[in-house]
């Protein structure tokens, strides 16, 4: 029997045209989907005056760029010298995917999310229970 953490392990290649493509994990830990979510929101507390103030920052390109970061494993991209882009060490991969085409990088976050392109308004495959 395989183990727990290998349920949910598929990986996806997304291919971005001139033999180019990035392979990406279909699901995310809860803790790598814990930290895209804390980049998606920053709440802050200030207190004046004995009166508490507390505001909340929604940063909607931060959440994507963690969501990517956590999927992404493997790709072939390269710079314009042909050398593949790095991705590791964690800063160097997080260069690299801001080097990507914003329509590559919808593409990517494409599959990530699970929405499937071919459905009429961009539905997503997932069923409500009734």
């Amino acid at each position: 029997m395989a183990g727990y953490t290998s349920r949910h392990s598929e990986i996806k290649r997304v291919d971005l045209g001139g033999d180019f493509w990035v392979e990406v994990k279909t699901h995310l830990t809860h803790g790598e989907t814990k930290a895209a979510k804390r980049a998606l929101m920053q709440a802050t507390l200030k207190v004046v005056d004995d009166v508490q103030e507390t505001s909340a920052k929604i940063d909607m390109v931060e959440y994507q760029q963690a969501k990517a970061f956590a999927a992404i494993i493997a790709w072939n991209l390269t710079d314009d010298a042909g050398n593949e882009l790095p991705l590791s060490p964690d800063d160097a991969k997080v260069a690299s995917i801001d080097l990507l085409d914003d329509d590559d990088f919808d593409k990517i976050m494409v599959v990530i999310e699970g929405v499937a392109k071919d459905k009429k308004g961009g539905a997503s495959d997932k069923k409500f229970p009734r």
